[in-house]
C-alpha cells in the first residue's frame, strides 16, 4: 500500500509541474479554414515531428505531401514527445498546407480542467481497488496520472475542435495501437461530416502486438488501413471489418538480408530498426546487439 500511495503522489507531482510548465508555452489555436473556391476536400494528417526529415511538404511517415494536394486542402498536425518543437523551420502556411506545431497547451484553465478531472478519476479508482480487492483498479488509478494520459486527453480535445470547426472529409495517421490513435477517430466523430478514418501501419507488428486489431467499436476503429508492403498485408488480420490497402514505404526501398554484406563492404551508412516484443531478455539482447554494432560501424 505504501508503494501504492507513493506511486500515485510521484505521478501527481510530476504531472502538475507539467502543468504549470505548459503555463509558459504557447496556447494552441482553432483552425478554421473557411471553404475555398477550389472546392477541394479537407484532410487532416496527424503525424510525428521527426528532426530532420520533416519540412513544409514533406512528412516523415507519409512522403511529398504535394501528392495529396490534387484532391485535398491538408491541414497537418506535428507532434513531438521530445518537446524540441520551438527550434524548427516549419512554415504554419505553405503552399496551401497549414501546419501546426503541436505543443499539448490547450490554455491555463482547460489544462487544469483536464488535470481535475483525472485527479478526481484516479481517487475514484483508488478507494474502488480497497472495496472491491481489486489489483487491476490500482494501475488504472495509477495509469490516470500519467503524463501520457493527459498529452493524450488533450490531443484529443484539440482534435476534437478541428473536426467541429472544420469540414474535414479526411483523417490520416499512423497506426501502430497508440490509445491517442483510437481518440483522434473518436474526436472525428464530432464533425458535421461523416470522416473517413485512414491508419497506416509503417513498420512490422510484433507477435504480441494486437492492440491495433481489437475491435473496439464504430467510432474508435479506423475505415482504411495502408499497409508498407505486402508481408504486413498479408500477415496481419483484424477483429472488425476494415479495407486493406498497400500503400508503400515513404521511400519504396527495401533492403534484403542478402544485401546486407554488400551494403557493409561498400561502407554504405544505413539504419537498423529493432523491434522486441516486450519479452525482457528479448530487449537486453537487442540492445546488446545495437550497441555493439553502433561501436562496430560507428
Amino acid at each position: 500500500i505504501i508503494k501504492f500511495i507513493y506511486l500515485i503522489v510521484s505521478k501527481l507531482i510530476i504531472l502538475s509541474l507539467f502543468v504549470f510548465y505548459l503555463f509558459f508555452e504557447k496556447k494552441e489555436k482553432i483552425i478554421f479554414k473557411k471553404k475555398k473556391s477550389n472546392n477541394k476536400n479537407q484532410i487532416f494528417i496527424i503525424s510525428h515531428l521527426i528532426e530532420n526529415h520533416t519540412t513544409n511538404n514533406f512528412d516523415f511517415y507519409f512522403g511529398d505531401l504535394k501528392h495529396y494536394q490534387n484532391n485535398f486542402n491538408i491541414i497537418r498536425l506535428l507532434h513531438s514527445y521530445s518537446f524540441k518543437n520551438k527550434n524548427n523551420n516549419i512554415l504554419k502556411n505553405y503552399d496551401e498546407i497549414y501546419n501546426i506545431i503541436f505543443n499539448y497547451n490547450l490554455g491555463f484553465l482547460e489544462n487544469i480542467n483536464i488535470l481535475l478531472k483525472l485527479v478526481t478519476k484516479s481517487v475514484t479508482f483508488f478507494f474502488r481497488s480497497f472495496k472491491e480487492k481489486n489489483y487491476l483498479n490500482r494501475k488504472i488509478a495509477i495509469e490516470l496520472l500519467s503524463l501520457s494520459t493527459f498529452i493524450n486527453l488533450v490531443l484529443f480535445n484539440f482534435s476534437k475542435k478541428i473536426f467541429e470547426n472544420n469540414n474535414i472529409s479526411s483523417v490520416l495517421l499512423t497506426y501502430e495501437g497508440h490509445p491517442f490513435e483510437r481518440l483522434i477517430y473518436f474526436a472525428s466523430s464530432f464533425s458535421k461530416n461523416k470522416v473517413k478514418k485512414i491508419g497506416y501501419i509503417h513498420i512490422p507488428f510484433s507477435f504480441y502486438q494486437n492492440t491495433a486489431l481489437i475491435n473496439l467499436n464504430e467510432k474508435l476503429n479506423p475505415n482504411v488501413v495502408m499497409f508498407a508492403g505486402d508481408k504486413s498485408y498479408e500477415n496481419i488480420y483484424f477483429n472488425f471489418n476494415v479495407k486493406k490497402i498497400i500503400y508503400g514505404s515513404r521511400k519504396h526501398i527495401n533492403y534484403s538480408l542478402n544485401d546486407s554484406n554488400n551494403l557493409l563492404q561498400n561502407n554504405k551508412k544505413f539504419n537498423l530498426l529493432f523491434l522486441p516484443e516486450g519479452i525482457e531478455t528479448e530487449v537486453y539482447d537487442f540492445f546488446d546487439l545495437a550497441y555493439s554494432c553502433s561501436r562496430k560501424f560507428p
